[in-house]
């Protein structure tokens, strides 16, 4: 049986598959390229994204020790004293010196003080100091201790010291001297710490630092915790903020940008650093005071220096009695370069009230940019983060 031929034996011409090739190729080479267009958006969505969570934790951060400068911070010593702060730093390629901030050996330590243009791109330098700005469990409790047939203290509880977890405390004596309110720092002799000890070891071994009299009311706030092996330098702990740029800092950053650092101060002088924000180009920091001592002072001057109405240095009176805000402002990109974007201005205000700095993007970031591609600097998202604060911890 024969089979049977097919109706046609007509197939396609050269020119036909040659058209199909064409066609085919443009649609997997525009497939391609909007594939790599989603792809890249991805990224730089993903990297913008990842530099505003970081952003939002490490201001975070930030903005809660505004809240607690101040706090368990002694106004006035019961006897003269001496303790030690941040050692000095010099050098090339080192932070900001932290020795110029010190209040020690024996002067009442300032809750808030900065140092103006001080740092990397004439950035600002912010130190802030209380009890609660330590790295250990202990500083972050409390207690206090009153006068009675027994001394008598706070029930154990999530944010209370322990009695004798020999956590190493100071004690303050809410009281008044000559006519003024005032948060006493109890001594024995020049010691200004105790370990939180059980009562009855407490009344043996440190009596000095239980209430005396009727009306004494100590407020105990924790320093240290009871196992460490170092004692408390200074009678509360300190935390700075500074920009440095490190040699390993993360490749996707602008050039001449930093990283935003918070260093926690060890009894020895030596600074325990955590980073907190990285291609950060500017930090500065501006005061609302009052002349109005009350807490609900209305704000009468903005300033960049801590120093308000007081002819010279503030003391730590007058920043307790002016200021009433607090407001840092951080210069710094989000995600990597994209060379498909376009910043659309040159400078950057970085502040507010005509306090702060005007950045120049070009004078700055483009002095560092490559030869290849001078103008660097406009291909990258640049934005400010603002915190306000009225810290309620000063007076």
């Amino acid at each position: 049986m024969n089979a049977r031929p097919l109706a046609t034996e007509k197939g396609y011409t050269l020119a036909e598959l040659l058209v199909v090739l064409v066609i085919f190729g443009i649609v997997l080479t525009l497939t391609t390229a909007s594939f790599n267009r989603i792809v890249l958006t991805s990224g730089q969505t993903i990297r913008s994204s990842e530099t505003e969570i970081e952003g939002l934790i490490g201001l975070e951060v930030l903005r809660a020790d505004l809240e607690l400068a101040g706090f368990g911070l002694p106004w006035s010593f019961q006897n003269d004293i001496v303790y030690s702060e941040a050692a000095s730093v010099s050098g090339t390629n080192k932070p900001p010196d932290p020795a110029p901030y010190n209040d020690a050996p024996n002067h009442s330590p300032r809750a808030i003080v900065s140092g103006d243009n001080v740092g990397f791109n004439h950035s600002d330098y912010l130190v802030l100091k209380g009890s609660a700005l330590g790295s250990s469990d202990a500083s972050r409790k409390t207690s206090y201790m009153t006068y009675g047939p027994v001394v008598r203290a706070t029930k154990n509880g999530d944010t209370d010291l322990r009695l004798g977890s020999l956590d190493k405390a100071i004690a303050l004596n809410a009281t008044t001297r000559s006519g003024v309110g005032t948060r006493e720092l109890v001594m024995n002799g020049a010691q200004f710490f105790f370990p939180f000890d059980s009562l009855g070891h407490l009344v043996q071994n440190s009596p000095a630092f239980l209430p005396k009299a009727l009306n004494d009311n100590y407020l105990v706030y924790g320093l240290l915790d009871g196992d460490s092996s170092s004692d408390p330098a200074a009678p509360f702990n300190r935390a700075d903020y500074y920009l440095f740029r490190p040699d390993d800092i993360n490749s996707r950053c602008a050039p001449q940008t930093a990283v935003l650092y918070k260093g926690i101060l060890n009894p020895g002088g030596s600074f325990q650093t955590l980073p907190l924000l990285e291609c950060v180009a500017d930090l500065q920091v501006v005061y609302g005071f009052t002349q109005d001592s009350r807490l609900n002072g209305t704000i009468d001057l903005h300033d960049d220096k801590v120093t308000g109405f007081s002819a010279a240095a503030a003391t730590a009176r007058d920043i307790r009695d002016q200021v009433r805000e607090v407001r840092v402002y951080v210069l710094a990109h989000e995600g990597k370069m994209d060379r498909d974007y376009v910043y659309p201005k040159s400078t950057v205000p970085v502040g507010e009230f005509g306090h702060g700095s005007l950045f120049d993007l070009p004078a700055v970031i483009g002095a560092k940019c490559p030869a290849r591609q001078p103008d660097c600097w406009k291909h990258y998202r640049w934005k400010v983060y603002t915190i306000v604060v009225n810290p309620k911890n000063l007076n």
